[in-house]
């Protein structure tokens, strides 16, 4: 089965041939293909923890009656999740890049963006 990403790189040579001056050679790059499919991995498991870590410590009870409040409970664990979110686009950005230095301002970006975002969706409520 072709896959549309393969198919466009086979096409992009033919289409652009007359506009770059320079001989183009498209391939597929396996350790790339993994790396993508680990930092997928990695991304999902982190995102999907954190509402995880929050359901285990609701009592059945808070779901068959709504007057019965369950107790707050402190986890580290939840911490810990949040922290290796904050910190995993410091050190992916870091590792593609050879740089920490790129990978603290890349994260700043995103949290920049991010704060920005959220002003917008609030001046819009």
């Amino acid at each position: 089965m072709l896959h549309w990403g393969v198919g466009v790189q086979q096409v992009v040579p033919l289409v652009f041939k007359d506009l770059v001056p320079v001989e183009l050679q498209f391939g597929i790059s396996w350790p790339a293909v993994i790396e993508g499919l680990l930092l997928g991995i990695v991304v999902s498991i982190l995102f999907t923890v954190l509402p995880l870590i929050s359901v285990r410590f609701v009592p059945p009870l808070t779901v068959l009656r709504t007057d019965f409040e369950g107790e707050k409970v402190f986890s580290r664990a939840r911490i810990v999740v949040i922290t290796l979110i904050v910190l995993f686009p410091v050190v992916s950005a870091a590792y593609q890049t050879g740089k920490f230095v790129y990978g603290l301002s890349f994260a700043a970006g995103i949290m920049a963006a991010l704060g920005l975002l959220t002003l917008v969706a609030l001046a819009i409520l």
